[in-house]
């Protein structure tokens, strides 16, 4: 994960999550057990 400073607030950081394809979230962490606790 990447942090850049927001251009019209610099103290503010914008997160950017890289992945490696369209469906890595519904394969990765959607199917894990993490997943479930957290939309618990």
């Amino acid at each position: 994960m990447l942090r850049q400073h927001g251009t019209e607030s610099p103290a503010r950081f914008l997160p950017l999550v890289e992945r490696d394809s369209l469906k890595a979230p519904e394969t990765g962490f959607r199917r894990s057990d993490r997943f479930a606790q957290w939309r618990a």
